[in-house]
């Protein structure tokens, strides 16, 4: 290794742009993984306040402001 002639120090060898890139990959790596597992596995709230009738689902939907979904279910 050469020295600097200033300070004395060694100097700062070149970076091989293939180990450069090696490191950039490893290092997004868990990043990206992260954030593609939050996005796989978010699950929303389940805040539904459920209803056994008609009226009672209107008079909910209007106290919460929100719209009224019906589901149908066969038995």
């Amino acid at each position: 290794m050469t020295r600097h002639p200033r300070c004395q120090l060694p100097a700062i060898p070149d970076h091989n742009p293939s180990k450069k890139s090696f490191f950039h990959f490893w290092l997004s790596f868990p990043v990206v993984s992260l954030a593609y597992a939050w996005y796989c596995f978010y699950v929303p709230s389940n805040s539904i306040a459920w209803a056994d009738n008609d009226t009672a689902a209107q008079q909910k939907a209007v106290e919460a402001d929100k719209p009224v979904i019906l589901y149908f279910i066969g038995k």
